[in-house]
């Protein structure tokens, strides 16, 4: 989706005459509980900055600079101690989310 996301804002910006020299940004939420963790009554996740993909590269490639810098940020939250996480809980019509 990510990738999507950025080939459109792309070519949004180059019809708009506003090409880019360096990659967008995107604010991507990371789940950071743990395989198994029981999912009630909240969630435990960061927010971190990716890099998207250059706007001159083919599909392909941006899909895969897009993959790797994901797994960088999803690596430096994990690694992030407990008491630097902020745990938010979403409370909402007896909804958990």
């Amino acid at each position: 989706m990510l990738c999507v996301c950025d080939i459109a804002l792309n070519r949004h910006l180059q019809n708009h005459r506003q090409c880019l020299d360096k990659p967008l940004v995107a604010l991507m939420p990371i789940d950071l509980r743990e395989e198994g963790a029981v999912k009630k009554g909240g969630n435990k996740f960061a927010v971190g900055l990716v890099e998207l993909g250059h706007a001159l590269d083919t599909p392909t490639r941006r899909l895969a600079a897009i993959q790797q810098s994901t797994r960088n940020v999803k690596h430096q939250a994990q690694e992030v101690s407990p008491g630097g996480i902020l745990t938010i809980r979403f409370w909402s019509m007896g909804w958990h989310y």
